[in-house]
Order: C-alpha cells, then structure tokens, then sequence
C-alpha cells in the first residue's frame, strides 16, 4: 500500500486512548533505553561475559527502531502508511510536522534493521545522543501542544523535560564506535 491510498479514519475515545498509551510507553522506553546505552553501552558491550555484547548490540536496535518510529510520526509528509497509523497531526490540525531524522540517517536505520541487502556498511557510526536529543525534543513540543493534561502526561513530560535540561555533552560525545559495536557483519 502507497502512502497515499492510506486515508484518515475516524477516529474514536478508545483509539485515541490506545495511542496515548502506545505513545507514553515508548516515550518511556526511549528514555530509559536511551539513557541505559549513553550511560552504559560501552561497558555492556565491552563484556565479552554471557553475551552483553549482543545484550548492546539488541539495545541498539531497539533504540534505532524507536527513533525511526518517532520519526515517521512526526514525518514531515504527514501521510500514514497503513490506516492505523498514528501522525502527529491526526492530535493537532496546527502541528507543523518535523523529521526528527537525517533522511540519510532513516535509510541506514532502514538497511541496518529491515533489510539484508548488498548495500550494508560494515560499520555505522551512528550519532546516538543527537538523534536521542531530537526525538525527545519533538516529543515534549508534541506534548505541549496536543496531550490532554493529566497526571500521567504530566509525569511523563517532567521526565522528558528533566531528561532534555541534564542533556548536556551527550549530543557531542556519544557514537555506536564509542560503545564498541558499530561493526556488524
């Protein structure tokens, strides 16, 4: 199905409560994952013991499934390819859609995580903390402009916030190289 034969559905109280849920728990995921590799990939990978490194490798993929996740929500097309799919616009008609991904970074996220292809680069050096620090900036402007306030939302946006003012050096320092497992064959 092409991104244009997906049309938006009504929408009703139960989907939308779904995806506010879908959207808190991956929210969570990105941050607790996300500051576990910044925080920790290196040693989890340089453990050769009972298999962290692939405990790093399995880290970084979800991390990089997540972002690409975030990112066609926050596409800057705004079209959906499956009808079920959630777009930041569907929440607020005033959202100006934004990539929270280099369109070259999208592809190589594409080829590392969905493709066995003859294009696949021995080593990627991806900028980890950057992409992090993208993704959760949208998110807290997304839940600015658009999430019912709640105490539930509430919480989550203080630790998205929190998270965003401690970010400090982790745009600058962190790659997948620095954590010892940018190569994949």
């Amino acid at each position: 199905m092409s991104r244009d034969d997906a049309q938006e559905p009504a929408r009703t109280k139960e989907d939308l409560d779904t995806f506010v849920q879908a959207f808190h728990y991956e929210t969570e995921m990105l941050l607790s994952q996300g500051l576990l590799y910044l925080d920790h990939g290196r040693e989890i990978a340089d453990d050769r013991s009972e298999g962290k490194q692939v405990v790093a490798d399995a880290l970084l993929d979800s991390i990089l499934n997540r972002l690409r996740a975030f990112d066609a929500f926050f596409d800057p097309c705004g079209k959906r390819v499956e009808k079920t799919d959630a777009i930041a616009s569907d929440m607020a008609n005033r959202w100006e859609s934004r990539p929270t991904l280099r369109s070259e970074t999208r592809k190589n996220i594409n080829v590392r995580l969905s493709h066995l292809t003859y294009i696949r680069p021995r080593e990627h050096a991806w900028e980890i903390g950057i992409m992090i620090g993208e993704a959760l900036e949208a998110i807290r402007d997304f839940m600015h402009a658009t999430l019912v306030s709640d105490e539930s939302r509430n919480q989550l946006l203080k630790s998205v916030e929190s998270t965003l003012d401690d970010w400090g050096d982790r745009n600058r320092i962190h790659t997948s190289q620095e954590h010892g497992h940018a190569f994949r064959a």
